[in-house]
């Protein structure tokens, strides 16, 4: 009994003192922390050269002297050689025409979709929604004041809306009013390709129809500490000696 007692008594003085020493090591690393914290900065660093000089386009004019112009593209925009940059109408018979048969060729492609899908109901059911997000659309653009995307967002409706009529009718009626559309369209695209003509593109490039036309003036011209260096056109190569020269 004596000596279990006292091995007891061992093992509780073992244990406090290693509880002991726990708090001792923790406490000293709370206290006393080898580690320490440095504040690190970020910055950017750059080397510039400040040059004066002009930014010459090689633009490539297109004159017309009519008056009736439907331009094809937007500021900006690039064209293919080739590609048609704008419309000359002789009279505005011809104009209307191309108006009303570009109308007529939206709603016969409209017609079209609509005899596709007539007999399939999950179609119907999906120009619903369709037009219930683009009605969202149209309000939130009303709101907001982005009225140059009601010119978009207004004519999709109208064809979703156009899609979801015929969506259930029968193939028949889709068929002769089909039949009705591609009459008018003969009809018209006969005056509609007489009185029209196209401009196209001479080459590739960017559009624009705020040209200045005055790339015919101007001859680069590259001076370094107010000594001309060069003068007239010049390639890659050579603007990579001159900006050598400057930087010397």
């Amino acid at each position: 009994m004596k000596s279990t007692s006292v091995s007891t008594k061992i093992i509780t003085i073992l244990l406090l003192l290693a509880v002991i020493g726990y708090f001792a090591v923790q406490g000293y690393n709370y206290f006393v922390s080898p580690e320490t914290t440095t504040l690190v900065y970020r910055y950017h660093s750059e080397q510039s050269i400040a040059l004066r000089g002009y930014v010459v386009r090689d633009e490539q004019v297109v004159d017309c002297n009519e008056t009736l112009i439907e331009l094809n593209h937007a500021e900006g925009e690039r064209v293919g050689q080739g590609d048609t940059i704008a419309s000359v109408y002789r009279s505005a018979d011809a104009l209307n025409a191309t108006q009303q048969l570009e109308t007529l060729r939206a709603q016969k492609e409209q017609l079209e979709y609509a005899k596709s899908a007539s007999s399939d109901a999950a179609t119907a059911l999906r120009l619903d929604t369709d037009i219930r997000e683009q009605i969202i659309s149209v309000r939130a653009a009303y709101e907001s004041g982005a009225y140059s995307s009601l010119d978009t967002l207004i004519p999709q409706l109208k064809t979703t809306v156009l899609k979801r009529e015929y969506a259930y009718n029968g193939s028949d009626a889709l068929t002769a009013k089909l039949d009705e559309l591609n009459a008018q369209i003969t009809a018209l695209s006969g005056a509609a390709s007489g009185g029209t003509t196209r401009i196209t593109a001479p080459v590739s490039g960017t559009y624009s129809a705020v040209a200045d036309g005055y790339d015919y003036y101007y001859v680069p011209t590259f001076y370094v500490d107010g000594v001309k260096v060069h003068e007239g056109g010049i390639y890659p190569d050579e603007v990579e000696a001159i900006l050598r020269k400057a930087m010397k």
